[in-house]
């Protein structure tokens, strides 16, 4: 399995050298939906193995979690799968926020939304 660390990640985005459509987020859906790295794709881990994915088999894929585990082991889901050119963002969105770099943040959602 291969790494990227945060800061090469975030450059490689900013020149353009990586398309955000190539950087899978593989948190849960409320996860993602509280913050996430900006136009990137959420693909839950429980879901990878059900799901047909829409990527060349040559694509170079990124693949966070949270902190760095859950993408670990999606790279080896994904590996299994045929995608060779898996990499591991080290440290997840907790790096990259660390790091200082932007984040999306979703709408706070009251849990008693639903009543009014």
């Amino acid at each position: 399995m291969k790494n990227i660390n945060v800061k090469d990640l975030h450059e490689k985005i900013q020149s353009g050298e990586i398309k955000t459509k190539f950087v899978i987020d593989v948190r849960t859906k409320a996860e993602n939906e509280s913050e996430k790295i900006a136009d990137t794709i959420l693909i839950p881990l429980n879901e990878l193995q059900n799901k047909d994915l829409d990527f060349n088999k040559n694509d170079s894929l990124y693949i966070y979690c949270a902190t760095g585990n859950r993408s670990q082991i999606a790279c080896h889901l994904l590996k299994t799968q045929g995608f060779d050119n898996c990499y591991n963002v080290d440290g997840g969105i907790s790096a990259w926020k660390r790091q200082g770099f932007e984040i999306e943040k979703g709408e706070k959602k009251s849990v008693f939304g639903f009543f009014g």
